[in-house]
């Protein structure tokens, strides 16, 4: 079998900064590969080759039930990649029926559920993946983004504690942890977190984005701008990161380079309603008035 796996990162909008914050990360995979660093996800085609592929098994005569357990994952993994998220909790329901000891499938079924903010369901199926394998950490982590999605933090930091004691080089377990922190009013140490995720995989975008905008609650601007830089240097054409950079310049004074990175934000993101220079300006000020009754709030370290 074509070893398989399928990581998903899901983007949702926090209030701060008024950024897409990039929040939790998913794991989904097989029961060979789990995800690391330099995994792409594979292309519609790939993915169409593979339900083709797993639906050969399945449709065969007298497979095991093991081999059909892997099958229906693998397509379900590929119908979820493609949207047909009905498709693939069914499949991994399947899978389940074939093969009722192995973690992995109702992880998979649970992060489709959540996909579908159906968090309820997604915490049964990540509660049996746990009951399955107690030292699931990928589970752990995915259980831990419900709770946060169910405003459920102290929960949620319980989840990733563990999965990051299990595993303490599980890069998104470690990502969310900080997110949450940060979250949380204790920006210090989400600053911790996302440096180690930084060190972990030095070409994650999103961890510097994470870790500028948390520098720019502690009001450390120029540390800031060297991150969402980094962001942009990954990745020229990062929203957030232009976004970001010229909110830390424009509680610098420097209202040039905020109004070019406001302009080149607007570019990156033509349906977002274009305004003047000056009305993005007024609007960052406003933000920043909000940022600052923020870092008052904040514990201090």
């Amino acid at each position: 079998m074509t070893k398989r796996c399928r990581l998903s990162v899901s983007l949702f909008a926090a209030a701060i900064l008024a950024l897409a914050f990039v929040p939790p990360a998913r794991a989904e995979m097989d029961h060979e590969q789990e995800p690391g660093a330099g995994w792409s996800p594979p292309s519609a085609a790939a993915n169409q080759l593979e339900i083709q592929r797993a639906t050969r098994i399945i449709q065969a005569d007298s497979p095991s039930r093991s081999a059909l357990a892997v099958a229906y994952n693998d397509r379900g993994v590929a119908r979820a990649a493609l949207g047909d998220n009905d498709g693939a909790i069914a499949d991994y329901g399947a899978a389940m029926v074939h093969e009722p000891r192995d973690a992995i499938y109702p992880n998979n079924r649970g992060n489709t559920r959540a996909k579908l903010d159906q968090c309820a369901a997604a915490i049964e199926d990540y509660n049996r993946a746990l009951e399955l394998d107690a030292d699931y950490a990928i589970a752990l982590n995915n259980r831990g983004n419900c709770w946060m999605a169910l405003n459920a933090p102290a929960r949620a930091l319980a989840d990733y504690d563990k999965a990051i004691a299990l595993e303490p080089g599980y890069m998104l377990a470690r990502y969310n942890r900080a997110y949450l922190f940060r979250e949380s009013g204790e920006p210090a140490r989400a600053i911790e977190d996302y440096t180690s995720v930084i060190t972990l995989q030095p070409g994650f975008e999103n961890a510097y984005i994470g870790r500028g905008q948390t520098y720019m609650l502690l009001g450390e601007e120029e540390r800031a701008i060297q991150d969402f830089s980094a962001a942009i240097r990954l990745n020229p054409a990062s929203y957030d990161a232009y976004f970001g950079r010229g909110e830390a310049y424009t509680v610098l004074g420097l209202r040039q380079s905020a109004a070019r990175d406001f302009d080149a934000a607007v570019r990156l993101k033509p349906a977002v309603p274009s305004a003047s220079k000056e009305q993005r300006m007024r609007d960052a000020e406003r933000r920043l008035l909000d940022l600052a009754n923020k870092r008052r709030a904040a514990p201090q370290s």
